[in-house]
This record gives C-alpha cells, structure tokens and sequence, in this order.
C-alpha cells in the first residue's frame, strides 16, 4: 500500500501546485486539512488514473469516506487494483 500512498501524495502534490510534499501522509484529511472542493477531487481522480496503470475511477460511484484522508484513497485504489487482478 506505501506506493499507492505515494501515488496519492504526488496526486496531491501536482493538484495543488506544491512541490514539497513532505508534510503529507497518510492520515493527512482532504477536506480538513488541505480544503478540496469537488473540483479538486476531479483533478485527483485524473492525475491518480494517469500514475496507476489501469486504474479508473467512475465519480459518479465515489463514497466519500474513501477519499477523506490519504490513506483512505490508498486502501480504495489497492482495492480497486485486487479487484481487477481478482
């Protein structure tokens, strides 16, 4: 899972223009602690389809809890990846 927190922490990093991502990790909170709104979390979803080979995620079908903090979006993409190997 640690490479998709990076995944995550990168995504973050190019939606919000920021280049040390250092103070991220996985209980970072989206919403709370780093202020996405809806469109953010569109620009996330895209650049996390573009670092996670296959990887698609439908908005439409999103749980919020699944991207509340960095963590949470690593365990929904790992289970999105089993899923598809599955």
């Amino acid at each position: 899972m640690d490479s998709y927190v990076n995944h995550v922490i990168n995504a973050i990093g190019l939606v919000m223009e920021i280049d040390d991502v250092s103070e991220l990790h996985e209980a970072t909170q989206i919403e709370r602690d780093l202020g996405f709104d809806s469109g953010l979390y569109i620009e996330l979803i895209m650049y996390l389809e573009e670092a996670v080979e296959g990887l698609h995620i439908d908005p439409a079908s999103l749980d919020i809890k699944d991207f509340e903090s960095v963590g949470s979006i690593a365990r929904y993409i790992e289970r999105l990846c089993v899923d598809k190997v599955a």
